[in-house]
C-alpha cells in the first residue's frame, strides 16, 4: 500500500538525478524555505518549466518575490525577497523542490532514486523486515514473480523509526511521490536496473584501458591522473561490482596474467553491460566465479572448448569476449566535426553534422556543457541509428565533437594481402593480435623505422599465427601511385594517386607513422548531403533556395503577417546572440520614453541590422487606440483601444515598462475555448493564454492538446479564441 496519497502539487517530473521546480498558484509567492534566491537558478527554473528568462527586476509593485512566472509565458527574478506580496492570479513564484539524487547501477544509467516512494499496487504490506539496503530489496522484488517495482524504507526514515529496514514490494510503480519530509529516507527502484546492452570500445591490458571501458573516467580526466588515482579508482569501482572489499582490493597486483585488478574488471565489465549478470548478482561474486561465468558464455558463443579457454589468461579472455561479443578497438579517426547542440524544453531533437557516413562508424563526445540539464552520452545524447545525425534529449544542451572512423567489418573482407605467412589470403576484421582486438589492418608491433601495414587472416593471431602485409601506404614520400591509396593513407602527390572518388589532400595525414607535411588521400564529403534545407528549401552547393514565405540559411524562419514600420517580421530571428519567436522589447530604447516591441525582418537580425517597430504598446499612459493594441499590450482606456476578440484589463499589465496602475488588453475569459490546453508549447515557448503567433489573418489561438509543440499550424490540434 502507498505510504500516503499523492498531494496535489503544480509538480513537473524532472529528468532523473536533477534538481526539480514547482510553480505555485497565481497569487501566491514561494515560502523562504523553497524560494528561488539566485538568478541562475531563476534561469535554471525558467528553462525546466520551458518558459523564457526575460531579466532580473526589483519592485515591490504586487509580483512575488526571487524567481517567478507570469501568463505571458516569461520568468523573471526579483531581487526583493518577500513571501507574501501578492494577490494577482497573473504571476506566481517558482519554487524550488527537493533534488532527485540516484545510485547508478551502471554508468549513465539511473536507476534506484533516493527520497522517493512509488506508489504502485502493494504486494507484501511493507513485510519484508531487517533489510539493509535498497539493493537487497531490489533482489526479493527479483524473487517475487509479482512484483516490478519497490520501496526501501532507509536508516534516513526518522518519520517512523520503528519502519526502518522494511522493503515494500509493488505491482507497477504508479506515481511517485518525493516531497519533504514525507518522502525522506525511502529508496525506490525498478525489479532490476538496465544495463548497457552494448560495451564501450575495449582497450588494451592496462589500468588506462580497462577504466576507459568501463566508462568510469575519460581520456581527458586520466590525462591528470597519477598512477595511484587511477588504481585506486578501479579498486572504489570493483568494491561496488564485486564480492571484494577494499582492504581485498588493495592486496591484489594491478596487472597480471590471473585475478590482477584489472582482469577482474575487464571480465567483470563484459558480464554486466552484455546484461549476463547484474551488478546485484556481481556484488556477491568472487573472481573465479566471475571468471567461470564468462567461459561458459564465451563456449556457447565460439568455437572454443571449455578447456581451451581455462588455459587463457585474463586478457586473453577479454580479448576474446572482445572479439565474440564484436567489440572492437577504434582507430584514428578519419575526420571530425564541432557542432551546437540543444535540447529545449526538454524535448528530444536532432541536429544533423557534414561528415560523410558510408561504410563509416560514428562516435561523439560533449566538448563544452551549456546547460545545467545533465548530458550524459547514450541517455541526453548520442549518434542516430542513420549517423547523419546527433540526437539530444532532456535539456542537453552544448557543444559536441562528432568523428567518423571506418566501418568494422565482421568477416573476411576484400583486402587481399600481399607478404607475410599467409600471403594472398584475405584479412579478417576484427582479429585479436599481442592480446589487442585490431579492427583495421594496423602497423603496431612492426620494425621502427620500417612499418607497414598487417592484418590477421584469421580471427585469432595469437593463437593460429597467420597474417599478412596489407596494401597501402602509411608514410613515405610518394609513397601513393596508380590510385592504390585509401582514405587517409598518403603521401600522395596528386588525386590520381588516390582511389576513385577520393582526393589527395595537403598537409592532413593523420598517424603515429606519418610526417607532418604528408599528403593523404580523403572523402570529399557532399554539401548537401546530408540535406541542411528546412521547409521543403532545395539545396545546390551547400546553398539552400527557399520557398515563398520562407527565409534563412537554411529556410528556418518563417514571414509572419506581422506589418513593422519596415517590412514585415521573420520568426524566429537571431538578435543579440538570442534566438526569438516573437516581438521583443529587449534591448529598445529606455531613457524618459517607454520601449516598445521589434522584431528582425530578416532571420539574422545581428549579421543584417534589419528590424522595425511591432504594433503595440508596452507602457504610457492611453497609448492604446483604435483597435492597435493585442494581449499584454497597454496602456488603454476601453475595449475599442484593443484588437478584436480583447477587452481592456484594470491594473494588469506586467512588464519592466509598465507603471502599477497601467491597463493591459486581455482576452475575454468568455472568449476562450473550454477545451483549450494551457500551457502549451510553441517552437520552444510556453503560453499561458491565447495568442495569434504564425495565424497569417492575425486571430488569437489555442492549443486543444497538451503534447501540442508544432511550428505548422494546418497539421496541429487548434482553436480560435472569439466570442
Amino acid at each position: 500500500m502507498p505510504l500516503l496519497a499523492l498531494t496535489a502539487l503544480a509538480f513537473v517530473p524532472a529528468a532523473l538525478g536533477q534538481d526539480i521546480f514547482t510553480k505555485s498558484e497565481g497569487g501566491a509567492s514561494c515560502p523562504m524555505s523553497t524560494m528561488i534566491t539566485d538568478v541562475d537558478e531563476c534561469r535554471r527554473a525558467g528553462e525546466f518549466i520551458g518558459q523564457i528568462f526575460r531579466k532580473s527586476v526589483t519592485t515591490d509593485n504586487n509580483r512575488p518575490g526571487g524567481c517567478f512566472w507570469d501568463q505571458n509565458g516569461d520568468t523573471y527574478f526579483n531581487t526583493n525577497f518577500q513571501p507574501d506580496c501578492c494577490t494577482w492570479a497573473g504571476t506566481g513564484g517558482l519554487c524550488k523542490e527537493l533534488a532527485l539524487s540516484a545510485h547508478q547501477d551502471n554508468d549513465d544509467l539511473v536507476c534506484i532514486l533516493q527520497n522517493t516512494d512509488y506508489l504502485g499496487a502493494d504486494i507484501n504490506g511493507c513485510g519484508l523486515t531487517g533489510i539493509n539496503s535498497a539493493e537487497e530489496c531490489q533482489s526479493h522484488c527479483q524473487s517475487n514473480d509479482q512484483c516490478t517495482h519497490f520501496t526501501f524504507i532507509s536508516q534516513a526514515f526518522t518519520r517512523a523509526p520503528s519502519r526502518q529496514g522494511q522493503c515494500c514490494l509493488k505491482n507497477g510503480m504508479g506515481e511517485f511521490r518525493n516531497d519533504e519530509p514525507f518522502a525522506t529516507g525511502l529508496e525506490s527502484g525498478p525489479r532490476e536496473c538496465p544495463c548497457a546492452q552494448s560495451l564501450r570500445p575495449f582497450q588494451s591490458n592496462t589500468l588506462n584501458g580497462v577504466i576507459l571501458f568501463g566508462g568510469w573516467r575519460t581520456e581527458a580526466q586520466l590525462e591528470s591522473m597519477s598512477e595511484d588515482d587511477k588504481r585506486n579508482t578501479v579498486i572504489v569501482e570493483l568494491d561496488g561490482i564485486t564480492s571484494y572489499s577494499v582492504s581485498e582490493l588493495q592486496g591484489k597486483d594491478s596487472t597480471g596474467s590471473l585475478g590482477s585488478l584489472v582482469g577482474i574488471a575487464e571480465l567483470a565489465i563484459f558480464l554486466r553491460d552484455l546484461c549476463f549478470r547484474t551488478t546485484v548478482a556481481l556484488s556477491s561474486m568472487t573472481y573465479d566465479d566471475i571468471r567461470n561465468t564468462l567461459i561458459v558464455e564465451l563456449e556457447s558463443a565460439s568455437d572454443y572448448s571449455i578447456a581451451d579457454l581455462q588455459a587463457k589468461n585474463d586478457a586473453e579472455l577479454a580479448a576474446l569476449a572482445a572479439i565474440t561479443f564484436v567489440v572492437v578497438q577504434p582507430a584514428s579517426p578519419l575526420s571530425c566535426e564541432t557542432l551546437d547542440c540543444s535540447s529545449h524544453g526538454y524535448a528530444y531533437a536532432t541536429c544533423a553534422h557534414l561528415l560523410p557516413v558510408d561504410n563509416m562508424q560514428a562516435t561523439v563526445e560533449l566538448t563544452n556543457k551549456y546547460s545545467s540539464s545533465a548530458c550524459e552520452l547514450e541517455t541526453s545524447f548520442g549518434i542516430s541509428d542513420e549517423r547523419t545525425s546527433m540526437w539530444v534529449d532532456g535539456g542537453c544542451r552544448g557543444e559536441f565533437r562528432i568523428c567518423i572512423f571506418e566501418a568494422t567489418v565482421l568477416q573476411n573482407t576484400e583486402i587481399i594481402t600481399i607478404g607475410g605467412n599467409d600471403e594472398g589470403a584475405p584479412c579478417v576484421f576484427p582479429f585479436i593480435g599481442y592480446q589487442t582486438v585490431y579492427r583495421t589492418c594496423t602497423a603496431e608491433n612492426t620494425d621502427e623505422g620500417d612499418e607497414y601495414l598487417w592484418c590477421g587472416t584469421t580471427a585469432d593471431y595469437d593463437t593460429d599465427g597467420k597474417w599478412g602485409k596489407c596494401p597501402g601506404c602509411i608514410g613515405g614520400d610518394s609513397c601513393c601511385e596508380d590510385g592504390n591509396c585509401g582514405v587517409n593513407e598518403g603521401d600522395c602527390d596528386d588525386d590520381d594517386d588516390c582511389q576513385n572518388g577520393l582526393q589527395c589532400g595537403t598537409n592532413n595525414c593523420v598517424g603515429k607513422y606519418f610526417e607532418r607535411g604528408d599528403d593523404c588521400c580523403y572523402a570529399v564529403p557532399d554539401s548537401c548531403d546530408p540535406d541542411p534545407c528546412l521547409n521543403e528549401g532545395t539545396c545546390s552547393g551547400g546553398v539552400c533556395t527557399c520557398p515563398t514565405g520562407f527565409v534563412g540559411d537554411q529556410c528556418q524562419s518563417a514571414v509572419s503577417d506581422i506589418i513593422t514600420t519596415d517590412g514585415a517580421c521573420v520568426f524566429p530571428f537571431k538578435g543579440y546572440n538570442t534566438i526569438y519567436n516573437g516581438c521583443t522589447s529587449e534591448h529598445s530604447d529606455t531613457g524618459s520614453n517607454p520601449g516598445y516591441n521589434w522584431c528582425a525582418t530578416t532571420y539574422n537580425y545581428d549579421a543584417d541590422g534589419e528590424w522595425g517597430k511591432c504594433p503595440g504598446c508596452i507602457g504610457g499612459d492611453s497609448c492604446c487606440e483604435d483597435g492597435n493594441c493585442g494581449i499584454g499590450d497597454g496602456d488603454c482606456d476601453d475595449d475599442d483601444d484593443c484588437a478584436s476578440g480583447l477587452t481592456c484589463g484594470y491594473n494588469n499589465c506586467v512588464g519592466d515598462y509598465f507603471d502599477a496602475t497601467d491597463d493591459c488588453c486581455e482576452i475575454d475569459p468568455a472568449c476562450v475555448p473550454s477545451n483549450c490546453s494551457f500551457p502549451f508549447t510553441l517552437r520552444g515557448q510556453q503560453f499561458s493564454t491565447c495568442t495569434r503567433e504564425l495565424i497569417p489573418s492575425s486571430r488569437f489561438w489555442c492549443a486543444t492538446t497538451s503534447g501540442f509543440d508544432h511550428a505548422n499550424l494546418p497539421n496541429a490540434n487548434f482553436q480560435y479564441c472569439e466570442c
